[in-house]
């Protein structure tokens, strides 16, 4: 048979795509410009990643803004306000987007935000239309396979 579980109350225990790299990143005080993209295959994973990031950072008082309903650009001037170390950012959908991302790795500010792309040469490809990223260190994190820290094309 096999032993019984020694907790009384035993959790399942999920594991999130990316999670321990992305808070590795979060975490870095050495990196200059950061600037997070996750990439998701399913509608719904990058949400999921950055709320369980978000959770992580409120409970090592680690001041960050986001997830929320709200424009790129409103969220980081709200980080900005604030005095965030990090900022999570919805889905990337238009050149708008990438430009909030570039303002807030320039003020300081990690942002973090997700792809919702079947491929991550999708994803690489759209990162490369919104940028350019040569003064950032970009990072884009895929289930798909090891992270890409060379910046788009």
């Amino acid at each position: 048979m096999g032993n019984p579980p020694s907790d009384k109350y035993p959790t399942t225990v999920m594991r999130v795509p990316n999670l321990v790299e992305l808070l590795a990143r979060l975490r870095d005080p050495g990196l200059r410009n950061p600037i997070t993209v996750l990439h998701g295959r399913v509608e719904g994973e990058g949400e999921w990643v950055t709320a369980n990031a978000a959770a992580r950072m409120q409970r090592e008082n680690i001041k960050a803004v986001g997830p929320e309903a709200a424009s790129f650009s409103a969220l980081v001037e709200h980080a900005a306000r604030l005095g965030a170390k990090i900022v999570f950012l919805g889905e990337v959908r238009r050149a708008e987007d990438g430009r909030a991302l570039r303002n807030a790795a320039s003020l300081g500010i990690h942002p973090v935000a997700y792809l919702t792309m079947r491929t991550r040469a999708e994803a690489q490809d759209l990162l490369t239309v919104i940028g350019p990223w040569e003064k950032y260190d970009i990072v884009l994190l895929s289930s798909e396979g090891q992270a890409s820290n060379t910046p788009p094309r």
